[in-house]
């Protein structure tokens, strides 16, 4: 029972230690050099790091292989497709189409699990339509996707990443009863 739960323990770690690597967009190569730059702290670390960099690899591959990608991989290729010059889009087998040198407003919802990722594609976007405007929603209570790569820097400096910002606070709750937001904010009081 001891080895099946520390297996099952390394598979979450190595499968966390893949998607980072798939988040910050590095090659086999990159990771390589990474890791060399890294002072580990123990044989168990180094360790870790070399199965890592062998899985990574090896994960690359297979989805070369098999002609597939993850979510994170569809990101970074549709941010290379649009350095290339290439905004026009189509979805549902190209029954709609669109140019993202029309859009007028970009929704991002969840605003608070943001990533480098989508601000490298909400960048190349803007470089299309410097017009377009955003309209980002999110609350910095409900981030919970910093394992994942989420950075609330964006939240927390949007007038940076955004230019002419105006930031709008909701402080009325319609989806909660009275009791849970009284709660709520007991708890937000007490944490500051």
């Amino acid at each position: 029972k001891i080895s099946v739960r520390a297996l099952d323990s390394f598979t979450k770690a190595m499968t966390s230690f893949v998607q980072r690597c798939r988040k910050l967009n590095f090659s086999p190569e990159d990771l390589e050099i990474k890791i060399s730059q890294h002072e580990t702290i123990s044989g168990a670390e180094r360790v870790f790091l070399e199965i890592g960099k062998i899985t990574f690899s090896n994960y690359l591959e297979e989805l070369g292989n098999r002609n597939k990608q993850d979510f994170d991989g569809l990101m970074w290729e549709a941010i290379e497709l649009l350095k290339k010059g290439e905004s026009c889009f189509s979805r549902k087998g190209g029954r709609e189409t669109g140019d993202l040198k029309n859009l007028r407003f970009v929704l991002v919802d969840e605003f608070q699990d943001f990533s480098e990722p989508f601000y490298a594609l909400l960048n190349e976007m803007r470089n299309f339509n410097e017009s377009a405007s955003f309209f980002c929603v999110g609350d910095d209570w409900q981030a919970i996707n910093g394992f994942a790569g989420s950075d609330l820097k964006f939240y927390e400096n949007f007038e940076e990443f955004f230019s002419c910002p105006k930031k709008l606070d909701i402080s009325t709750n319609y989806r909660s009863a009275e009791k849970i937001v009284q709660l709520g904010n007991t708890l937000m009081q007490e944490k500051k």
